[in-house]
């Protein structure tokens, strides 16, 4: 019937401003080359949340039979992330809601561990673009660390996002949802894996997601 069997995603509200997307673009692939040729480093940042009621995995049941997972109110874990396309990961996991001083202190760790200049990508999420944070970029830039706002609504210019996408999934396993635990446990061995058994491979990257895993 020419119909196939897909999880549905979500989209931004809104497009881009197209004369912005090309130029932010551009901009990356820019930085994309410099970072290649080892004169820079290139991060994208981000946040996300993990929780045992949502994201539910497609699962195999059998015929007549669909597998459950009881439902009830969960904490949810937070990570916030910084990845670059050769395979490094620097995370930091937060069990309380993510708020502008965990970002500044987030930002501040990392920009302590830079060894050249360092470009970070970002979205424009309040917290990043908060008093408290802003406040703090000049010092930042100091040590070598300068950010990149990407256009609104344009995660796919974000590859980090598709970090999040294959932890939550195709990654999880089903037990990670029996509890808080079991999930926060599950986030950390992903994170923890990642760069070692689990590759996202971004070397086709071109303004849209085309990833290829590699679990070794």
């Amino acid at each position: 019937m020419g119909y196939s069997y897909k999880r549905l995603r979500f989209i931004p509200l809104k497009k881009p401003n197209k004369e912005l997307y090309e130029r932010k673009k551009q901009l990356i692939q820019k930085y994309d080359l410099l970072s290649q040729r080892g004169k820079i480093n290139l991060y994208f940042f981000d946040e996300s949340g993990f929780s045992v009621n949502s994201n539910i995995p497609y699962a195999w049941s059998p015929i007549n039979q669909t597998m459950v997972i009881k439902s009830f109110h969960a904490k949810k874990v937070n990570v916030l992330g910084f990845i670059n396309k050769q395979g490094h990961l620097k995370s930091y996991m937060c069990e309380k809601s993510v708020k502008s001083d965990k970002v500044v202190e987030v930002f501040d760790d990392f920009s302590k561990q830079l060894t050249k200049p360092t470009v970070v990508v970002l979205d424009n999420a309040s917290f990043h673009k908060s008093k408290v944070f802003k406040a703090n970029i000049v010092k930042w830039a100091n040590r070598g660390l300068i950010l990149l706002y990407l256009p609104p609504y344009s995660p796919q210019l974000n590859i980090i996002e598709m970090l999040w996408k294959f932890i939550k999934y195709h990654w999880m396993e089903m037990s990670a949802y029996q509890s808080y635990s079991n999930m926060k446990e599950y986030v950390q061995r992903m994170l923890n894996e990642y760069g070692l058994k689990r590759v996202i491979d971004f070397s086709v990257y071109e303004g849209k997601f085309y990833s290829l895993v590699v679990q070794r």
